[in-house]
């Protein structure tokens, strides 16, 4: 019963968050990064310099900006889905392959990156209500937060990939563990 429900769980978070990126970055984010285009959002670039930040908010002008961080709110809505996804998977996962307590801890990882974001997205929220005055603590803060974002997005991909596979062999163990001590009838076999 409980693996059964864990199973409904995590098919419905992820119809969940894939439903809600679906309407994030399918409307919210492409009537945004219209403004910018050829460019992209600051969010999307390596962020050095108070001009990078200042130029992208002068693209976008008054109604842009609004659209902008409103945006930012709603994507910290979708950070906090996508952690959550992750981090059921990987205790999905887990229950499949680990007796351990300790391996459960595993679903934390997923929580820096949605701290990363938080970060990004309450930085650039304050960047675009303080335009045009835009400080350079705030970019060094935004620029750290993105890069940490990637980074632990990426650790979180390997261990998210790391426990699949595990679940994986953990599920072809115990079948075959289930299989080898199975009675079998021989018809051959002489009694002694």
């Amino acid at each position: 019963m409980r693996r059964w429900m864990a199973g409904w769980m995590l098919a419905l978070s992820v119809a969940g968050w894939l439903g809600f990126s679906l309407f994030l970055f399918g409307s919210r984010y492409e009537a945004v990064a219209q403004r910018v285009a050829p460019d992209v959002l600051i969010e999307e670039q390596p962020v050095t310099a108070a001009i990078d930040v200042t130029s992208v908010l002068d693209r976008l002008g008054p109604d842009g900006r609004t659209e902008y961080a409103a945006f930012q709110n709603l994507d910290l809505i979708h950070a906090a889905l996508a952690a959550a996804v992750l981090s059921i998977v990987i205790l999905f996962c887990v229950e499949r392959f680990g007796t351990s307590l300790a391996w459960r801890g595993l679903a934390a990882v997923p929580i820096g990156v949605f701290a990363a974001e938080c970060v990004e997205n309450l930085t650039l929220s304050r960047l675009i209500a303080a335009y045009p005055g835009v400080s350079a603590g705030a970019i060094t803060i935004l620029g750290t937060a993105t890069r940490a974002k990637f980074v632990f997005g990426l650790v979180a991909f390997v261990v998210v990939v790391g426990c699949i596979f595990g679940a994986i062999v953990g599920v072809v163990r115990r079948r075959g563990y289930d299989q080898d001590n199975e009675p079998t009838f021989d018809p051959n076999r002489e009694d002694d």
